[in-house]
């Protein structure tokens, strides 16, 4: 379901930014994600839609100790 996708996206955004990327890996736990993979530069999720795996990559940009979300993009499903 996409509109699921959307909710918790939205909610992981509505803080605008993170001092710290394990600030932001907690914020995609409580939303629902599971994190896989986080860097500088992107962090992997992965959820579940309509029971199949999807996994979506989010851009960060900022700085170190100012982190937004760029974009996102959803990289596997299956």
């Amino acid at each position: 379901m996409r509109n699921d996708f959307e909710e918790m996206m939205a909610q992981v955004e509505a803080a605008s930014w993170f001092a710290e990327l394990a600030e932001l890996e907690e914020a995609f736990t409580e939303a629902g994600f599971d994190v896989l993979e986080a860097n500088s530069e992107y962090v992997v999720v992965a959820y579940e839609d309509d029971d199949e795996d999807v996994q979506v990559q989010v851009r960060l940009s900022g700085t170190e100790s100012t982190i937004v979300i760029d974009s996102y993009e959803e990289i596997c499903r299956g």
